[in-house]
């Protein structure tokens, strides 16, 4: 077995249990997507890098495959960043709703990069909270304060409002 295979095999075990815990039920391409991206960076500690240049990605919005590529990957750099570390911006006044916002952008725009628009990218686009959340609950064990769980809130964090319920339970 390859170091490739045994990491999808890792996060394929990840994401379902993360999915267990939040119960979300992310779709079955969608699902896979998120475990081939996971193990694409099982070993990268750098795939966590963040380019104030994102925002500009969005504005110049072409229709080509490199456009798409570009915006596919600039839109995973969301992903990660918002499911492991969303506050990593913060002293420059940027939330954990910044990063969803521009991930769910990059990914709509990258639908529309190639026609017919990509439907698959429309989707992952829709479900980017969804896949974010399971990230999140796969590696951050961190403690928040109250207005950091208020920005996750603010980012559409369902795992913040079934933690802080869970907690007025406890």
């Amino acid at each position: 077995m390859t170091k490739y295979q045994i990491y999808l095999q890792t996060c394929r075990e990840l994401v379902i249990e993360a999915e267990s815990k939040t119960h979300l039920d992310l779709h079955d391409s969608v699902n896979a997507y998120l475990i081939s991206l996971l193990a694409k960076n099982f070993d990268k500690p750098s795939c966590i890098s963040y380019s104030f240049e994102l925002s500009l990605k969005m504005a110049n919005k072409t229709q080509s495959w490199s456009a798409k590529t570009e915006c596919v990957e600039a839109a995973e750099q969301c992903l990660m960043i918002s499911g492991l570390t969303p506050f990593v911006a913060e002293r420059r006044g940027i939330g954990p709703k910044h990063f969803t916002d521009c991930g769910k952008t990059l990914y709509s725009q990258a639908a529309h990069c190639t026609r017919p628009p990509d439907e698959f990218m429309t989707e992952l686009a829709r479900q980017f909270a969804a896949m974010r959340d399971v990230v999140s609950v796969i590696f951050d064990q961190t403690e928040k304060t109250f207005a950091q769980r208020q920005q996750l809130i603010a980012a559409e964090s369902t795992v913040t409002k079934l933690f802080e319920i869970g907690r007025a339970h406890v």
